[in-house]
């Protein structure tokens, strides 16, 4: 096979190291969690954000909840981005933080308001 010198060229430099461990990692920690759950964690996590980022009125009458039942509020819930699966730990952790918080918001307040 004759290789033409532009061919030669363009492959300088370029050194094959595999694939990227943490691409198999994401996808390996995807794929066992959408097969292990009943319910997309990726789905509850926009949804919970976004039902607070939409709304201003939301986002106070959560805080006002929030301040009767304790005085840690904490921070509202970041965007989950479905290609950084590592974010999804952090927001999780606070989401369990404020457990109560958003039970008592969710469960109690809205139904009656």
């Amino acid at each position: 096979m004759v290789r033409s010198s532009s061919t030669i060229k363009l492959n300088i430099g370029l050194i094959h190291i595999g694939s990227c461990p943490l691409h198999l990692i994401h996808n390996s920690f995807k794929i066992g969690i959408d097969s292990t759950t009943n319910w997309s964690i990726e789905e509850f996590l926009n949804n919970l954000a976004f039902w607070f980022s939409r709304s201003p009125s939301r986002r106070e009458d959560y805080l006002k909840v929030a301040k009767y039942i304790s005085n840690d509020i904490g921070k509202f819930i970041r965007r989950f981005i479905i290609t950084r699966w590592l974010d999804a730990g952090p927001i999780m952790e606070r989401i369990i933080k404020q457990w109560t918080n958003l039970n008592e918001y969710f469960i109690k307040f809205i139904p009656i308001n």
